[in-house]
């Protein structure tokens, strides 16, 4: 099983399924776009600050996927994620156990939480590698935490094309 370092400080397993569903919209400076119509390049939207660049879109495998209704997370949109997928989670409670305004968790440790349950495969889904590791707006509310192309291994890969993720 490989390991990472997690954005958040914490190791986590790489191998548990880190990715999203085709249709989840992403927040860009132009606005909201479905994952498939990403290419590498693109600016997405982080909570605060300057846009961060994706560097890497890969197909998503993950075992068990989740599928989190609408505002289970503070998402206006129904999103569909695959289990190791990072979430952040933020409140007073939080706050009050760790000192820290926010935690990421994997998607499959909300399971059972505000109608978060597992669902079918999607069609198709991809995993997003940024630039550096961030955070991104996904399903018009909720926030991922992504990893850095480093993660990869980046500096040993060739340039690698955008993966369609059409039909």
């Amino acid at each position: 099983m490989s390991r990472s370092f997690s954005i958040m400080g914490a190791w986590a397993d790489t191998d548990l399924g880190v990715g999203l569903a085709a249709d989840v919209a992403v927040a860009t400076p132009l606005g909201w776009r479905p994952a498939a119509d990403l290419t590498v390049g693109a600016m997405l939207r982080k909570p605060d600050g300057p846009p961060v660049e994706l560097g890497l879109i890969l197909p998503a495998k993950a075992d068990s996927w989740l599928k989190f209704p609408i505002m289970a997370l503070g998402n206006r949109r129904a999103i569909v994620l695959g289990q190791g997928q990072s979430v952040l989670l933020k409140s007073d409670y939080i706050r009050q156990l760790t000192g820290e305004d926010s935690v990421a968790v994997p998607a499959l440790a909300l399971k059972g939480w505000r109608g978060i349950h597992a669902c079918a495969p999607p069609r198709k889904a991809v995993s997003l590698r940024l630039a550096r590791p961030n955070l991104i707006m996904v399903g018009a509310g909720a926030f991922l935490a992504c990893q850095g192309m480093v993660d990869v291994g980046w500096d040993a890969l060739p340039p690698v094309p955008s993966l369609s993720v059409a039909s």
